[in-house]
């Protein structure tokens, strides 16, 4: 879906993905973040399943909050459409602290993904190629990366 309030920032890309979600929260994760490691994530979920699914979780690396792995609160919704309609540009970290996130510190993240490698992103071909071969090594926690290739060889 397009974004609601286009020219909003990625706070507009939030809000859309909130108002079209089903459910009572979704996972955002950047697109170019090839290595989502499940067993982080399903451990995420069930710390927003503790919280009712009233309360951003996200993971923390080098001190800073990972808006791109987090799971938002579809309620939400209400909060970022009355920023964007005030003409706010926020970034997702400044929003997220309104929210008293849930933070999954680095070491526990690094329990679920060795080198905390499921958080990088693949911004050029050549990064996309390192974090292929750390998943083959097995060296990522998840040694099938999410890449957008077919399953084939070819």
């Amino acid at each position: 879906h397009p974004d609601l309030y286009p020219g909003g920032g990625p706070l507009a890309g939030l809000h859309s993905a909130l108002v079209h979600a089903r459910g009572e929260a979704l996972f955002l994760l950047a697109c170019d973040m090839p290595l989502v490691e499940p067993r982080l994530v399903a451990h995420m979920a069930r710390l927003a399943r503790r919280h009712r699914w009233m309360r951003i979780v996200t993971v923390e690396r080098g001190g800073r909050w990972e808006p791109l792995h987090s799971i938002y609160p579809v309620h939400l919704a209400r909060e970022a459409e009355g920023l964007l309609k005030a003409g706010q540009r926020w970034g997702l970290r400044r929003f997220m602290a309104g929210y008293r996130p849930v933070v999954v510190p680095e070491a526990e993240a690094a329990r679920f993904c060795p080198g905390l490698h499921c958080l990088q992103g693949a911004n050029t071909p050549e990064e996309l190629e390192r974090l292929l071969r750390v998943a083959e090594a097995g060296q990522s926690g998840f040694s099938r990366p999410h890449t957008g290739r077919s399953a084939g060889k070819g």
